[in-house]
């Protein structure tokens, strides 16, 4: 007997309903690079000078004072120095894959093409936290080119050379290149940072933090006691929050704070966005390579460095380095 019923299962050849959309995680990929400014510069090695005022002291002198017996010295400005680096990321779509129906929408090359541009723009920040000391391009031992890095952010903060020895400011020999002694920076770590960036006279803006620092700044909040319970914030407010937007020191100095997933765990920078810039040796661009075969082929590219202002204008903390385990 046939059937009376026509379900909807029993259909072959059905057209499949998905999506137009395809999610991907996007986190804030460039929340440092995202404050600074922008500068253009000329060569791939490039360079900046730091002055600094005398220490203030005794200053008095008697009538008909004699000027061969005034002091006209002055200090020499201090050479800085980074290289920008080439950043690549390739494409390649064949002309089946750019032409062929898909549920994500057409035109493969575009949406691939969005996706590069923000991975380069990731590996832009990576490189701002992640990079060892400035390298300047050179030839390997079999003679091929070797890519030129630049400094990571911290080798540039309470540092004349690169990162290679972290000296006080010339005026009142403060360093702003914090170890805690703790695997993790402190309450206290932070605010002896703050405390050493006003002796200075930086102007901090900006606190920011690697993610496993969200304890410590949360607990930097409202407490009591000997074991520092939380309260309430506002007196009759039934909830207990952990945010932190803001942090206001004992010398009236207030820092935004921000998290960054970028930033290595046990590290905080705080700084002032107008003393950082991006070294633009040659603007992000899109190059159309030659065809190889039957696909599109482009590359993504960014030459950039960075620069920062003056030394001891920003604070870097960083947790105790672990000690090696010994291998009997």
């Amino acid at each position: 007997m046939a059937a009376l019923t026509l379900w909807s299962y029993d259909h072959v050849g059905v057209e499949s309903e998905v999506a137009n959309d395809i999610a991907m995680l996007d986190p804030e990929q460039t929340m440092f690079w995202s404050t600074i400014g922008k500068k253009k510069v000329d060569n791939q090695h490039h360079q900046w000078q730091i002055d600094s005022l005398k220490a203030p002291g005794a200053n008095a002198y008697p009538e008909n004072v004699q000027w061969a017996d005034v002091p006209k010295s002055y200090g020499k400005t201090t050479m800085l120095e980074n290289y920008t680096q080439k950043l690549i990321l390739g494409l390649a779509v064949t002309s089946e894959a750019q032409r062929q129906a898909y549920y994500a929408g057409k035109g493969q090359l575009d949406r691939q093409s969005q996706k590069r541009a923000t991975e380069l723009k990731a590996d832009f920040e990576w490189a701002m936290f992640n990079n060892g000391p400035a390298k300047a391009p050179a030839n390997d031992s079999d003679g091929n080119p070797t890519a030129a890095t630049a400094a990571g952010i911290k080798y540039l903060i309470s540092s004349t050379d690169g990162g290679t020895t972290i000296s006080g400011d010339p005026l009142k020999n403060v360093e702003t290149y914090i170890v805690s002694a703790s695997a993790t920076p402190t309450e206290d770590d932070i605010k002896d940072a703050l405390k050493r960036l006003k002796t200075v006279g930086a102007k901090p803006k900006i606190l920011m933090a690697s993610m496993d620092m969200s304890d410590t700044i949360s607990g930097m909040q409202e407490k009591t006691g000997e074991n520092g319970n939380r309260v309430r914030v506002f007196e009759d407010s039934t909830k207990v929050s952990w945010e932190v937007s803001t942090l206001t020191d004992a010398f009236g100095q207030t820092v935004m704070v921000m998290f960054n997933p970028i930033m290595n765990n046990g590290t905080v920078l705080i700084y002032n966005p107008e003393d950082w810039q991006e070294a633009v040796f040659g603007e992000p661009r899109v190059k159309d390579l030659p065809e190889l075969g039957d696909a599109d082929e482009v590359a993504f590219l960014l030459e950039s460095g960075w620069e920062h202002a003056n030394p001891w204008r920003s604070a870097w903390i960083e947790g105790k380095p672990t000690d090696p385990v010994e291998v009997e």
